[in-house]
């Protein structure tokens, strides 16, 4: 097995990793053409069609990584980035996660906000009242799971679109309407 210093360095970049966002897990190579199995991060779908240049961390720093082509199979994507022609090329690439530059994301609807931005975010009511900041994030069938601290104590608070009234800030502050003992029943 190769170790993972044997990634190219042909492709570095000096994108500042402040700006970066995990995207994925590279799992392992796929077939023998040069492609790999990526674990996405939840939500990410629409930001693995849309993204053009990706990012690892390499042994010299931040490399970029084009994709040729990416196609869905189960719960993994097939990604095949040039410059990776063989099963043995791919396989430099096993275990790096991959990213994207926070400016290359798509644009979200309305009332949406990444996943990555909601972490620190402070959750207010109407009233501009603090319920609380979020700590971390369930990903659920029906809408994302807020893990909240703050004065009301730790509880959980789903992100349900018909709840949330205003996202300012870039996803750094979010009001919502709270329902009657929505907050006693998720502590």
């Amino acid at each position: 097995m190769m170790e993972k210093e044997s990634v190219p360095p042909h492709a570095e970049t000096s994108v500042p990793e402040d700006r970066l966002v995990v995207v994925g897990r590279i799992a392992r190579p796929h077939g023998v053409k040069g492609e790999v199995r990526v674990i996405p991060e939840p939500d990410t779908e629409r930001v693995l069609a849309a993204v053009e240049v990706f990012y690892t961390r390499g042994p010299r720093g931040i490399i970029s990584l084009r994709p040729r082509r990416i196609r869905w199979a189960n719960d993994y994507v097939i990604v095949h980035f040039h410059g990776y022609r063989s099963r043995n090329e791919a396989e430099r690439l096993k275990g790096y996660v991959l990213f994207a530059d926070e400016r290359d994301l798509p644009k979200l609807e309305k009332g949406e906000v990444y996943q990555y931005l909601e972490i620190g975010a402070r959750l207010i009511t109407e009233n501009e009242e603090l319920l609380g900041t979020v700590v971390g994030v369930i990903d659920s069938p029906a809408q994302p799971i807020l893990k909240l601290e703050g004065p009301k104590g730790e509880f959980l608070f789903p992100l349900a679109p018909a709840l949330v009234k205003k996202i300012r800030g870039e996803g750094r502050e979010i009001m919502v309407t709270v329902p009657e003992g929505l907050i006693e029943i998720n502590r």
